[in-house]
């Protein structure tokens, strides 16, 4: 049997400063809602899968993602590849080995970035 491991702020230390996969959103909504990003709110449970912490936006949301977490999770990558910019946004980079945050990036990697992109709607 699968034992599922819930996180609440009346029982863990420390709970406001977890760092939440998904940089806090609720990867169930991103999933279900056509990429709509919502809030996932600590209070409700954090769901501990695999080393990292999950929020989401409703109890529902919560119970449905962790009966299947690995099919989520799988999803919410598909997501990210169809729209990159959430690679940036929900700190996908480790998922992602390939792509290096924006921080990292160097200023001269940036500015040729930015001409690129610059010149392509330029071109548009």
């Amino acid at each position: 049997m699968n034992t599922q491991e819930w996180l609440l702020p009346e029982t863990t230390a420390s709970f406001d400063e977890l760092p939440l996969q998904y940089n806090g959103v609720c990867g169930y909504s991103l999933v279900t809602r056509d990429g709509l990003l919502l809030p996932g709110y600590p209070h409700i449970g954090v769901f501990h899968h695999e080393e990292k912490l999950y929020v989401f936006s409703s109890k529902e949301a919560a119970l449905t993602f962790a009966s299947s977490p690995g099919d989520f999770i799988a999803e919410v990558a598909e997501k990210a590849k169809l729209s990159p910019e959430l690679i940036q946004l929900l700190q996908l980079h480790r998922q992602f080995s390939c792509v290096s945050p924006y921080s990292e990036v160097s200023s001269l990697q940036a500015l040729s970035m930015h001409t690129f992109i610059y010149s392509f709607y330029v071109k548009m």
